[in-house]
């Protein structure tokens, strides 16, 4: 409840783009302890990106507001096709 009620709005006030203003199917730059760049799923209600595990594999993580207890995606703004494109050469 904590959570819900002061760092949720702390982060948006921060800059971090809420739920209800994400686009399905872009590619965000943002903060997780995997990645920096992530795709958002309306469908499945995740972000997903490309993780490292001996080979690259999907992996989904959900938005900051939806707190799992694992790694959050917090979206700073849209990515653009050159941040996307050198993201899936470093893969």
């Amino acid at each position: 409840q904590r959570y819900q009620e002061y760092f949720v709005p702390k982060l948006i006030q921060a800059g971090a783009i809420p739920k209800k203003d994400l686009i399905d199917g872009e590619y965000y730059i943002g903060t997780h302890r995997c990645t920096h760049i992530a795709k958002w799923n309306k469908n499945l209600n995740v972000f997903q990106y490309w993780k490292w595990e001996f080979f690259p594999i999907w992996d989904d993580c959900n938005h900051f507001e939806d707190d799992d207890g694992y790694a959050l995606f917090v979206p700073i703004r849209i990515a653009t096709e050159e941040e996307y494109k050198i993201n899936q050469e470093i893969k």
